[in-house]
């Protein structure tokens, strides 16, 4: 599924929702939906289904987004970590995956164990939807702001390895070992 907010000026914004699986839909802002690309229409009819499908898809985006990071953790992280894997690293560059890539595990387990778990059990409640960021304000603006400070550091160091460093090395041969 995709969501994507259309407008011509700010006045005018309104959402469309298409179904990739039942071809598209166009839901304006007065609620009314037109065929956006053959298939079956999928309608919004009345304002519940809109929020219904808001919510959906702030679930599933937040679902992909723990994915997201899970990667980066277990195919990126934990590898330049791992002891076996020390003599591939330059000795400047060990012990600092805390720059290159921030607090990204800290953002793993809050948004894994807090936020989304929070979402799903919130159901179609917009209420509690609105609880959930409430509650976890204070913890998300901390981890991104610590994120935001650290990564120029980080891309500073990437790029200084880069293209031919010991970080683009090690990064090109674990991913060519696992995903080609």
């Amino acid at each position: 599924r995709q969501i994507e907010a259309l407008h011509d000026n700010p006045q005018n914004a309104f959402i469309c929702g298409r179904n990739v699986e039942y071809g598209g839909a166009v839901c304006n802002s007065n609620g009314s939906s037109s065929s956006g690309g053959g298939g079956a229409t999928i309608g919004f009819d009345q304002p519940a289904s809109l929020l219904n499908f808001a919510i959906s898809e702030l679930v599933n985006t937040e679902q992909s987004y723990v994915r997201e990071l899970q990667s980066i953790v277990d195919f990126y992280i934990r590898p330049f970590e791992a002891p076996e894997n020390e003599h591939l690293i330059a000795s400047h560059l060990r012990d600092r995956s805390d720059i290159l890539f921030g607090n990204i595990p800290d953002l793993l387990n809050f948004h894994s164990n807090y936020l989304l778990a929070d979402f799903l059990a919130a159901g179609n409640s917009i209420s509690e939807i609105c609880r959930c960021f409430l509650n976890h304000r204070n913890k998300f603006l901390q981890l991104y702001h610590h994120y935001c400070q650290n990564k120029p550091l980080g891309e500073a160091l990437r790029r200084e390895q880069q293209p031919d460093g010991a970080v683009a090395k090690f990064l090109r041969s674990f991913f060519n070992f696992y995903f080609m």
